[in-house]
């Protein structure tokens, strides 16, 4: 369950999908996740979703810019 500040994503979603939506290779997101994985911007909770901390995610995306 997300607390506060959380955003809950309950759908199986594979690195190949998401890599077809950001129009990169699979290893690029399957870096990314693991990255963010380890920068607890993501947790994983298992197979079937993902917890993203909002206001990490939105800190990652200043950075980037």
């Amino acid at each position: 369950m997300a607390t506060p500040g959380q955003l809950l994503i309950q759908h199986r979603i594979c690195q190949d999908d998401l890599a077809a939506l950001a129009d990169v290779a699979r290893e690029n997101i399957s870096r990314l996740l693991g990255e963010w994985t380890k920068r607890k911007i993501i947790d994983r909770r298992s197979s079937l979703g993902f917890v993203i901390h909002q206001a990490r995610l939105e800190r990652e995306a200043r950075f980037s810019e």
